[in-house]
């Protein structure tokens, strides 16, 4: 379905990441390669090396220097500080880059890089108790950035401004967020910035308002977006009660057509069933599905009626997916029977092989924001598990040697799931126990039980 192929390969040691990927798609062949480790206290990546700022994304493949400071304090007048800025960093980063950039090519069967010009730059983030501060300076090829970036979090609120010039385009985003019960949330931005396109230069601006109300049994939010003499409108709802799940969603602009959206599904034991719906002009298009899901097999089948806008009819699409585990490695397979009555399929695979430098101490440390989430795995006979695979939002970490994990959240409490099918650890595992959120500064305790 992807029309690519290819195969990779990570190493994992106490101080050093080495990967590498080697594939084929329509566009041709293409190499990845990576290589992160320690010296004298400096993070080195000779290789590929992804790098992001704000709305920018910079793939560097030569060399990238990464310093990390301990919290450090300059005194200032108690007058001139401002609530979260005491003074006070709580880490610094330092990142150095130089080698030839250009764009990502990431399909699901391996990693590697579309590489333009030569290039250089260097980047500098400090994080405070209730704010940060970056820049970014970067040339490659013809093109040069400039970006600065604040943030302040102090009480309920979360306030965000950047700008600059982003390959020699100038720009202005800025953010305000409030969050005055667990539940409730809202958000306001605004956006500009300046294009050309060869012929004339032309200035955008875009507004946006947001609004979510999330509790155990439903969620409800809405957002608007303004810009270019054009309104669009986003709302929805998630009904969760007696084990169904339902998802009603609602577009609309004042140039495109309405789309109303509805996904339900039902989950018995090992036992799921789903159906969805959509009205897009008129046209409605539906489809039913279910599958069986336990910890050594997944299996799904899915049958669609989509309506083809461009040729007026309806199409019949079904979609068949298996994923089993053989000890360690994880194999998924994939068919799909389209319009035309055509079989195309996928093939995906993984493996972990576990080594003796695995069991020497390690932390595994995510740099997603400020605050500090932290835990332990361990077994039911409070034996701590190397290797599970934990996910704070959308941040994958791995337990260490005593079974501990830390990542920095953005927000002081962050969604916590256990993703059995990846665990590092030999073995079959499954969930015993684990708390639905994560709070920073208060460790949280996940119970596994290995099976197999």
């Amino acid at each position: 379905m992807f029309e690519s192929s290819g195969a990779g390969i990570t190493i994992h040691s106490p101080d050093q990441t080495l990967t590498i990927g080697l594939g084929s798609s329509p566009t041709g062949l293409h190499f990845g390669f990576s290589d992160s480790f320690k010296f004298h206290g400096y993070d080195l990546t000779a290789g590929d090396h992804i790098f992001s700022f704000s709305q920018l994304v910079i793939v560097e493949r030569g060399l990238a220097v990464e310093k990390h400071f301990e919290r450090n304090c300059t005194a200032k007048p108690t007058g001139a500080r401002l609530a979260g800025f005491t003074g006070c960093s709580h880490e610094k980063r330092l990142i150095a880059f130089v080698g030839s950039t250009g764009s990502s090519f990431n399909p699901v069967f391996f990693q590697s890089y579309r590489l333009n010009s030569a290039g250089a730059g260097i980047y500098a983030e400090e994080i405070f108790k209730n704010g940060s501060l970056s820049t970014l300076e970067s040339v490659h090829g013809h093109r040069y950035t400039a970006l600065e970036s604040a943030e302040w979090t102090p009480s309920v609120f979360r306030f965000s401004i950047g700008g600059g010039v982003l390959e020699n385009v100038p720009r202005f985003d800025a953010q305000a967020q409030m969050r005055p019960k667990s539940w409730m949330q809202f958000a306001v931005g605004h956006n500009e910035i300046q294009a050309n396109n060869g012929r004339q230069t032309e200035f955008f601006k875009y507004d946006s308002a947001q609004a979510a109300f999330l509790t155990r049994h439903f969620t409800i939010y809405g957002s608007a977006f303004e810009g270019q003499q054009r309104l669009s409108v986003f709302s929805g709802a998630s009904i969760r009660l007696a084990g169904f799940d339902n998802q009603i969603g609602y577009f609309h602009t004042t140039r495109e057509p309405r789309i109303i959206t509805d996904n339900i599904s039902k989950r018995v034991g090992i036992y799921e069933v789903s159906g969805f719906y959509s009205n897009t002009q008129g046209h409605q298009t539906f489809g039913i599905g279910g599958g069986i899901h336990t910890n050594r097999f997944t299996l799904s089948l899915n049958h669609q009626v989509l309506y083809n806008i461009a040729l007026g009819v309806f199409q019949n699409t079904s979609t068949l997916n298996l994923s089993f585990r053989v000890h360690d490695a994880t194999v998924s397979l994939g068919g799909l029977r389209d319009p035309t009555r055509k079989i195309r399929y996928n093939v995906f695979g993984n493996d972990y092989i576990q080594a003796g430098f695995a069991n020497a101490p390690q932390q595994n440390i995510g740099l997603g924001g400020k605050y500090v989430a932290k835990g332990f795995v361990v077994d039911e006979h409070n034996k701590p598990i190397q290797g599970a695979a934990i996910l704070l939002d959308k941040q994958e970490l791995f337990s260490d040697a005593v079974g501990y994990f830390e990542a920095h959240i953005k927000h002081k409490s962050a969604r916590v799931s256990v993703n059995v099918l990846e665990f590092a650890a030999p073995g079959e595992w499954e969930l015993v126990s684990a708390p639905s959120t994560i709070t920073a500064g208060e460790p949280a305790r996940i119970v596994v039980r290995r099976v197999r």
